[in-house]
């Protein structure tokens, strides 16, 4: 077939002088019988359609984007799956309903085959996570604007506005994107009883709305400390009588800038604007050091939001992340309610989709005497 669909033509040569043309058979579209072949569970057909026929693993059906693997998927079918994968397949491409294979997985119940997906993934973001170690400086703003992340230096110059007229209060950018909304309150209620733990010392990291901050004050901690660079958001902080209140301390400036002049805390939260998952790895380097040894670390886990498989490899990889470094990581599962249409009228990019949030616990790891 020709990129316009016509069927080719080869020339011939007849008996004489004379040429014709003759159409040529049509080429088999292996594309489509491998999808046939994964619709049907016929693991032998597939093996034969990308072994024998070289039949591409990463085609997705133009009408509804299902590929090869996400139909192995729907039928839980383990030994297809991992054959797929072996043969280049991509476990995170996503559908026309922006369903990746883990959900096809997921819809049909199949344990095994959600382990076997989410085990490549996590494999998978570790090794990405590790090259992207080595990229320049230049490589990573490549990244960054290419996956549309707002540069956080852009951010800091940017004017933001407190909207505190509706219940549902929210701080915005200046393009309208939220920084932090109040349906957020439930959350940073319970991060804030995570690190207040034994009314220790604490850190807060980003300081938005104050709605964390007011709930650690709420916790009674001997000692409070916030970290917040925007000139917007340290004058509201002035207004709001924060920098009077004696056990509070606010280090002025981006966090890269202060942490070698904080810590160590029995508490420490993150959760700020305009950095990507660079950052936040940058940020967890330093917990060795800021955090005591029976501390406690949580962060607002807002990774991959509208898709719970993907949020939930995202989890795994930041589990084994803070593994390496010392820390343990648990997720416990909050309700939230984000499906009234009207707290995200004023908003211009919703980033919560779905009723559950996962509460990160982290702890530093004993150490065990081997003496």
């Amino acid at each position: 077939m020709t990129q316009d669909g016509e069927p080719q033509v080869k020339r011939v040569k007849a008996s004489g002088d004379n040429e014709e043309q003759k159409p040529q058979k049509e080429e088999k579209n292996y594309d489509k019988e491998l999808l046939e072949a994964a619709k049907a569970n016929d693991f032998e057909k597939v093996k034969e359609l990308v072994e024998k026929h070289d039949a591409d693993t990463t085609h997705q059906e133009e009408e509804t984007g299902a590929s090869a693997l996400m139909l192995a998927s729907a039928h839980g079918n383990c030994e297809m799956i991992q054959f797929l994968l072996e043969n280049h397949a991509v476990w995170n491409a996503v559908d026309r309903q922006h369903k990746c294979a883990g959900d096809y997985a997921v819809d049909g119940a199949h344990q095994p085959a959600i382990d076997k997906l989410l085990r490549h993934g996590v494999i998978s973001e570790m090794l990405l996570g590790r090259a992207a170690l080595n990229a320049t400086k230049e490589d990573k703003q490549k990244k960054m604007d290419a996956q549309g992340f707002e540069d956080n230096h852009a951010y800091l110059r940017s004017k933001l506005k407190y909207d505190n007229n509706k219940v549902e209060g929210l701080l915005l950018d200046d393009k309208e994107d939220a920084v932090m909304m109040s349906w957020e309150t439930k959350l940073m209620e319970e991060h804030a009883r995570l690190i207040c733990h034994n009314k220790g010392s604490v850190l807060n990291v980003g300081h938005g709305m104050g709605i964390v901050d007011g709930k650690i004050q709420a916790n009674d901690p001997a000692h409070h400390t916030i970290i917040e660079a925007h000139p917007d958001v340290l004058k509201r902080l002035r207004e709001t009588g924060w920098y009077d209140k004696p056990n509070v301390t606010i280090l002025e400036g981006r966090w890269q800038d202060v942490i070698h002049k904080a810590g160590p805390f029995d508490g420490v939260f993150y959760d700020t604007y305009a950095e990507d998952d660079a950052d936040l790895k940058e940020f967890h380097s330093h917990l060795p050091r800021i955090l005591k040894e029976n501390g406690v670390y949580s962060f607002y886990n807002g990774c991959c939001p509208d898709n719970l498989f993907f949020h939930g490899v995202a989890c795994e990889v930041m589990k084994l992340e803070l593994n390496d470094l010392g820390l343990s990581c648990e997720y416990t599962a909050m309700e939230v309610s984000v499906t009234d249409p009207e707290m995200w009228e004023k908003v211009r990019r919703r980033y919560w989709y779905r009723n559950t949030y996962y509460v990160p616990l982290c702890k530093k790891m004993e150490v065990l005497d081997c003496t």
